[in-house]
């Protein structure tokens, strides 16, 4: 994962995931009363998805999800700020929402 500044399109900064892991969704999002903001990754088949600050990447929580079987992926992720709520997709028909 990487901040890229987008003017120059450097890399300011950047964070590698564990070899286990491959991120496949992420969301941005306002993550507490102070207005900083979160990241959220979602990982294609770990079933993992981990919360990094924004100021620095780094990584603030893990946590662990289900979606539909038989795989039980994870593939993408939005934030509905006036809901706020994740929409989560697994590659399916199905929707999860999340709050």
């Amino acid at each position: 994962m990487a901040r890229i500044n987008p003017i120059t399109f450097e890399v300011e900064l950047s964070v590698d995931m564990d070899d286990q892991y491959f991120g496949e969704g992420s969301t941005y999002y306002y993550g507490d009363a102070n207005g900083n903001g979160r990241l959220i990754v979602l990982t294609w088949r770990e079933c993992t998805g981990f919360i990094y600050g924004t100021k620095k990447l780094r990584k603030l929580r893990e946590f662990k999800y289900r979606t539909t079987l038989p795989n039980h992926e994870g593939w993408g992720i939005a934030y509905d700020a006036s809901r706020e709520e994740f929409v989560v997709s697994d590659g399916t028909k199905f929707l999860y929402f999340w709050d």
